[in-house]
């Protein structure tokens, strides 16, 4: 018995000595103008497959390599820049396409020629209303992009070098539309559900292909909607 106390006491010490050395190795790096970054507000942060660091500011997208700060700014007369320098958003797809979503509309990063793709004025085809600020994108298993601005709900889908364009926005007369224009995050289930949450409250979209889709509006208790307004994501 006095051997296995022994034993069990040493492999206590040990666990205990592990995990404070691994405390102490912990470093944090802080990051901020002093060090290269175009402002203090960052809104979303992604960590790309080829290992960047994306950031997003109020003041432009940065892109850091562990070394140093490259950044991507709007210009009024060049229009493979961004769409605007307040950026909300950042996904990268199955494709490791860079996606950037802005006060002022989605864009897309070419990693070849270092320029973006702005897609406000394709939208603006689509439905008669001007672009607003993307907050949200998802990409799901059929490779179309779901995006949530702040006038409906966007659905891209890829088709050769193209994009195909649709809008959903809340429509009285009908059943299954979106419940609330402004949509603040985009999350999918197990069941590859996507649910999407605005500020009038939560819908739910089923997928069962690329063709067939329906929204469903969930009904929440008022509390619940008024404490989170839909904009932290589902667990």
């Amino acid at each position: 018995m006095k051997t296995g106390r022994k034993i069990a006491l040493l492999w206590c010490f040990w666990c205990v000595c592990t995990a404070q050395a691994q405390l102490h190795s912990i470093f944090l790096d802080q990051l901020s103008v002093d060090e290269g970054l175009s402002q203090n507000s960052v809104f979303c942060v992604l960590k790309d497959s080829q290992g960047f660091v994306w950031l997003g500011t109020a003041d432009g997208l940065n892109q850091y390599d562990s070394h140093q700060f490259i950044h991507h700014k709007h210009n009024p007369f060049d229009s493979t820049t961004i769409s605007n320098d307040h950026i909300l958003c950042l996904y990268e797809d199955s494709k490791q396409n860079l996606w950037v979503g802005t006060a002022d509309g989605l864009n897309r990063y070419d990693r070849l020629t270092k320029r973006f793709v702005r897609y406000n004025h394709r939208f603006r085809k689509v439905k008669e209303h001007p672009v607003y600020a993307v907050s949200a994108i998802h990409e799901d298993q059929w490779h179309t992009l779901w995006v949530g601005t702040s006038n409906g709900l966007w659905r891209v889908m890829p088709q050769r070098n193209q994009y195909q364009l649709s809008v959903y926005t809340p429509e009285q007369t009908v059943v299954h539309s979106l419940y609330g224009s402004r949509v603040r995050c985009l999350f999918e289930d197990k069941n590859h559900n996507i649910w999407i949450g605005t500020r009038a409250g939560l819908n739910k979209l089923i997928i069962r292909n690329p063709q067939l889709h329906r929204i469903h509006r969930t009904r929440c208790r008022r509390e619940a909607l008024d404490r989170h307004r839909a904009g932290s994501p589902l667990r």
